[in-house]
C-alpha cells in the first residue's frame, strides 16, 4: 500500500486508478529482491528462474499503442494515445487507459514515453517539447513494427492481448466450484489402488468382472511361448444426466491396445459409427409421422465381439486367480481398448439384425429399416446405443424383447439424452437443447462471465489470413472450432459463423 500509494501522488493520479496502482506495486514487489528470500525474488523462487525486468517502464507515462490495419481506415492515425498504469498479469503486455475511449486494455505494441506524462488539470501532456520529438520517433517506431510484423510474431512470450481485459485470477474460485470440482475427482478414480478405498467402485469393478465371465469372454491359460502377452488396466467414469447428477458409474477393464501390432495381433479394426445427419433425419422422420423414438444401451457392448484372432492377456492387477499367478487369459471374446473390439462388435450385431429380416442402407451402414405387414420399424446404431422407431408399437415391444433374450440390455424408455443433446418428445413435435455443451464450451474458453449478443458475428465482418497480427495457438483454435460445429446441431443460427470462421483453421492470428 505504501508503493501503491506513492504511485499515485508522486504521478498526481487519480484516486479511481487506486487498483491499478496496487496491481503495479504487486507485480513489481514480486520481481524485487529481498533479504527474507534471501536476496532472491518471489517470482524466481515460485517458478524457479530469475524474471526479465527488461519490459518495465515508468508508471503513468504517455504511451502510444498501435492501431491493427483492420482496425482502421486509410487516413486514421496509427496509433492511439494512452497512460501506463500497469502490466498484464497474464502476459508480457501493458495496461493502457486509452483517453479516446475512456477504458483500460492491454496491449503490446506500445511506444512509451518515459519522460512525459499526462496533465489531468488541464487534460494535456507535460513536457512539449520532449514530446513533439518522441511522438515522431513513436510514429517512426510504429511503422516500423508494422512492416516488420513476421519478426514481431516470432516473438512468442508476450500474447496477442489488444483490448482484452485481463482475465480473472486463476486462484479464485466460488465455494461451488470447488465443491464440484471435489465431488468429480472424488467420484472418478485415477488407479485401481484408489478405486479399492471405495465400496461404491470395488462394488462396479466386480460388477464389471461378473459380466466379463458370464459372457464367457475369456479362459484362463497357461502363458504361450510363441505369443506375446498384453497388459490391461482399469479405467473409472462417472456418466451424468442432463442436470448434472450422477447417472452410475463404470468401470472398464482395458486392454492396451497400443502394443498391438498389424498383421499379427489384428488385420481390419474399422468400424462405422452413425452420423448426426442421420439421427437429425430420424428425429424429424418421427417428428412429422408422431412416433416415439426408444433407446436401447447394450451393456459392456464390446465384450459381445468374437475374436477371429489368438489374443492373450494378463490377469488384472488385484483381481489374480488363486494358485493361478502365472497364467493369462485367452480371450474368445472382444475387450474394450483391443484395435479390433468395435470391428467385432458391430459384425456380431450387423449379422443378428439382418437375421431379424432388417434391411441394411446403402449410404448408411448403421441404419436399418424392417417392413412386416404393412408396417415399418427404423433401428439406429451408435456403437452401443441403439435408437428405435416404427408406427407400430408391438413390432418396437417385439424387438426390444428379442434383444434382451440376445444381449445384456438396460431399456432407457423414451429417448432424453443423447450425445450430449436433451431430447424432450411431445405430441407437438421433438425439442432438442445441448444447454449443459453450451455451458461447458463457454467455462473451458473462460467466456462464461462474457455478455451474450443477439447476433453470432458482426455485419459485413471481413477477416483476412494475412492481417499482420500475432499468431494464436492454432490447437485452442481447431479446439475452439469444433465444439462450436458440434453445436450448431441444435444452433443452426451460428453456422454461417462457424463455418467463415472454419476458413481460418490452417493459421489463425
Amino acid at each position: 500500500m505504501e508503493m501503491a500509494r506513492c504511485l499515485l501522488y508522486e504521478k498526481k493520479l487519480r484516486l479511481n486508478f487506486w487498483a491499478e496502482a496496487v496491481n503495479t506495486a504487486s507485480y513489481l514487489i514480486n520481481r524485487m529482491a529481498s533479504r527474507v528470500l534471501a536476496d532472491k525474488t518471489p517470482y524466481e523462487l515460485w517458478y524457479g528462474f530469475k524474471p526479465s525486468i527488461d519490459h518495465l517502464k515508468v508508471f503513468d507515462s504517455i504511451c502510444y499503442v498501435l492501431k491493427p490495419e483492420v482496425r482502421r481506415r486509410k487516413l486514421d492515425q496509427k496509433a492511439d494515445i494512452g497512460i501506463l498504469i500497469g502490466y498484464s498479469t497474464t502476459s508480457k503486455a501493458y495496461k493502457i487507459y486509452d483517453l479516446n475511449f475512456n477504458k483500460v486494455v492491454v496491449a503490446r505494441d506500445v511506444k512509451v514515453v518515459e519522460n512525459a506524462t499526462w496533465d489531468w488539470k488541464n487534460s494535456s501532456g507535460e513536457g512539449s517539447k520532449q514530446m513533439q520529438q518522441d511522438e515522431f520517433d513513436a510514429a517512426k517506431m510504429i511503422d516500423q513494427q508494422t512492416d516488420a510484423a513476421e519478426n514481431i510474431e516470432q516473438q512468442t512470450e508476450w500474447d496477442a492481448a489488444e483490448n482484452i481485459d485481463d482475465q480473472l485470477v486463476k486462484g479464485i474460485r466460488s465455494l461451488s466450484d470447488i465443491y464440484s470440482r471435489c465431488n468429480v475427482a472424488e467420484a472418478e478414480p485415477i488407479n485401481v489402488e484408489e478405486a479399492m478405498n471405495s465400496q461404491v467402485w470395488i462394488a462396479t469393478i466386480k460388477e464389471e468382472l461378473a459380466m466379463i465371465d458370464k459372457n464367457q469372454t475369456w479362459m484362463l491359460v497357461d502363458k504361450s511361448t510363441h505369443k506375446k502377452v498384453i497388459g490391461v488396466k482399469w479405467i473409472f467414469k462417472t456418466k451424468l444426466n442432463a442436470d448434472g447428477k450422477i447417472n452410475k458409474h463404470k468401470a472398464r477393464l482395458v486392454v492396451k491396445g497400443y502394443s498391438q501390432e498389424t498383421g499379427i495381433d489384428f488385420i481390419e479394426n474399422f468400424a462405422p459409427v452413425s452420423r448426426h445427419e442421420t439421427m437429425k433425419l430420424l428425429l424429424a422422420l418421427a417428428a412429422q409421422n408422431g412416433w416415439y423414438i426408444f433407446q436401447l444401451d447394450v451393456k459392456s457392448a464390446f465384450l459381445n465381439g468374437v475374436l477371429n484372432e489368438e489374443i492373450y492377456v494378463e490377469q488384472p492387477a488385484g483381481f489374480e486367480k488363486s494358485n493361478s499367478t502365472n497364467k493369462v487369459y485367452l480371450l474368445k471374446k472382444a475387450l474394450y481398448g483391443l484395435k479390433q473390439a468395435p470391428r467385432a462388435w458391430y459384425n456380431r450385431l450387423d449379422n443378428h439384425l439382418l437375421s431379424l429380416g432388417f434391411n441394411r442402407s446403402m449410404n448408411e451402414v448403421t441404419l436399418y429399416v424392417k417392413h412386416a405387414d404393412g408396417h415399418k420399424l427404423i433401428v439406429s446404431v451408435y456403437v452401443d446405443d441403439l435408437l428405435i422407431t416404427g408406427d407400430k408399437e408391438q413390432l418396437v415391444e417385439e424387438f426390444k424383447t428379442n434383444m434382451k433374450d440376445m444381449f445384456e440390455m438396460n431399456e432407457l424408455g423414451l429417448l432424453i439424452y443423447f450425445l450430449g443433446m436433451k431430447v424432450t418428445q411431445s405430441d407437438q413435435g421433438y425439442f432438442l437443447c445441448q444447454k449443459r455443451f453450451s455451458l461447458k464450451i463457454l467455462d473451458n474458453f473462460a467466456m462464461s462471465k462474457c455478455k451474450p449478443v443477439s447476433t453470432p458475428m458482426i455485419q459485413g465482418q471481413k477477416l483476412m489470413k494475412k492481417d499482420r497480427a500475432l499468431k494464436a495457438d492454432g490447437k485452442v483454435y481447431r479446439s475452439l472450432i469444433g465444439s462450436l460445429l458440434y453445436l450448431t446441431t441444435t444452433h443452426p443460427d451460428i453456422q454461417f459463423a462457424v463455418n467463415y470462421l472454419s476458413k481460418f483453421m490452417q493459421e489463425p492470428s
